[in-house]
């Protein structure tokens, strides 16, 4: 999200304070700055050749997403940068999830444990009161374990909770 964005979702009380949060997650997270480069390279593409249609690839993935202008516009015709910047990080996310889910259904057959749900990135499983704590830590490391098949050098952590509904997550 741009400094703008901060302030109208009511996660920053102005544009200083957004910029001043967004500084500070690169700081935290410095292995991502390959992003910044991507980006660069994305927008560059779309500027010098002004393609109806612009390929954004997900990281070591799949083949890639085409999004229009329109998609990667403003109204006004400008660049969306943070569109172009968030569109590899969600397909790669929904790839490691994909991948998570797979590693997950493998290792929940032995058990009596079921998949319920997915929702964005959660899943809910069902199970037993006495296979809960296993269960919780099958579903936890399935989590980093898909994510890992796509990004082997950053450290993935996934949070996993028992609770008797989803309410109370």
């Amino acid at each position: 999200m741009s400094p703008n964005q901060l302030v109208k979702n009511g996660i920053a009380k102005n544009q200083k304070q957004g910029a001043t949060i967004i500084k500070a997650f690169f700081e935290l997270y410095p292995k991502i700055k390959w992003m910044h480069k991507y980006l660069e390279r994305q927008m560059e593409q779309v500027i010098q050749k002004d393609p109806t249609q612009l390929q954004i690839r997900t990281h070591g993935t799949n083949p890639g997403r085409w999004l229009s202008r329109k998609e990667v516009s403003f109204n006004d015709g400008k660049l969306r940068p943070n569109t172009l910047f968030n569109q590899p990080v969600q397909g790669l996310a929904a790839d490691g999830m994909k991948a998570a889910l797979v590693v997950l259904q493998k290792r929940l057959e032995r058990l009596d444990a079921e998949l319920v749900a997915v929702i964005h990135d959660e899943v809910i499983v069902q199970t037993s009161p006495y296979l809960a704590d296993e269960v919780l830590g099958i579903v936890q490391q399935a989590m980093i374990d898909g994510m890992q098949t796509f990004i082997g050098e950053v450290l993935i952590t996934a949070e996993a909770l028992v609770g008797r509904s989803w309410a109370e997550k």
